[in-house]
């Protein structure tokens, strides 16, 4: 396998910087559907719990309660479960990158591709793919996933691809799956052969349907069963043991993740940026980070002001 000079690892701050639109996990209730089983239960818990209800809390609620008295209720949850992850997908499926970015991080994916810059993501948002599309005036530029996928089983034409000598490749691990992801045989495992890319498909097959992708639960284990997303968090652990340095864009390890700070500190001497905002929050999160990551310079002026700065570093 090819080896990388280093990683990126982008999180949910990065999308969140490309798109003004991009909804926080604190406002990811707010337009559902009036007469959905989803809004009654929320409404219900809101009426409730009443200071204590929290977003987040409830998400993860419905995505991994596995205790239930009765069928009812079982039923109930399942049901809740699946417009949970639609709801989520209808959220986020149309927000598209602000115009004024597009030309920032088309020099951002140049200067990957120049400096042998491996990305890694926690997001399931098409950003970049959108943003190589949007590079194809300039030459082809493509996305690959780093794991065999299936094609769109319903394409009626398979076009082969004759390997223009002017296309460029970003190697894109995206650990929390994609929006154009989906499982064949709706199983609640992710297997290898049973997960498809729509690519830039235009196929509407699977308009209905709801992407394979891990929702932001604080029990995520759930939604990794089966082995494609082992295979993929693999192929990441051996650029990362082969690569000089690891940063992070847009992630600032909150606590729900204890996991990922377990597995990345264990990188410490290879973490030299981490890259997140300035609210009062982050402030306090810079600290925690500068102690666990000593080696590593904490940023706190955004994702798109740190990456104008080193692509500008290059060019020069």
């Amino acid at each position: 396998m090819r080896k990388y000079k280093k990683v990126i690892v982008l999180g949910a701050g990065f999308s969140k910087s490309l798109c003004s639109s991009m909804p926080l996990i604190k406002d990811l209730l707010e337009n559902m559907e009036e007469t959905s089983l989803l809004k009654s239960f929320v409404m219900g818990a809101k009426a409730k719990l009443r200071d204590y209800f929290d977003v987040e809390n409830c998400v993860s609620y419905i995505l991994s309660r596995e205790i239930f008295f009765n069928d009812k209720e079982d039923i109930e949850f399942y049901s809740l479960r699946k417009e949970m992850l639609k709801h989520i997908y209808t959220e986020m499926k149309d927000c598209e990158p602000d115009a004024d970015k597009m030309d920032i991080m088309g020099k951002f994916l140049y200067y990957c591709d120049k400096e042998n810059i491996l990305l890694v993501t926690f997001n399931y948002d098409l950003f970049i793919e959108k943003i190589c599309k949007n590079l194809c005036e300039r030459g082809r530029f493509v996305v690959k996933y780093g794991i065999k996928l299936n094609e769109d089983p319903y394409q009626e034409e398979i076009k082969t691809d004759s390997g223009d000598l002017n296309e460029k490749k970003i190697e894109l691990l995206k650990l929390h799956g994609s929006f154009n992801w989906f499982s064949m045989s709706k199983s609640d495992n992710a297997d290898i052969d049973d997960v498809i890319s729509l690519g830039q498909s235009d196929t509407n097959i699977f308009i209905e349907d709801v992407p394979f992708f891990v929702p932001m639960s604080n029990t995520k284990h759930k939604y990794f069963a089966g082995n494609f997303y082992k295979l993929l968090w693999k192929k990441m652990k051996y650029y990362i043991d082969n690569a000089e340095e690891l940063d992070f864009i847009g992630y600032g390890f909150p606590k729900t993740d204890f996991d990922n700070l377990m597995l990345f500190s264990s990188y410490k001497e290879k973490v030299k940026n981490i890259v997140i905002s300035k609210t009062s929050e982050d402030k306090e999160t810079k600290k925690r980070l500068e102690k666990i990551f000593s080696s590593a310079q904490v940023h706190t002026d955004g994702a798109i002001k740190y990456i104008e700065r080193i692509t500008k570093v290059k060019h020069n």
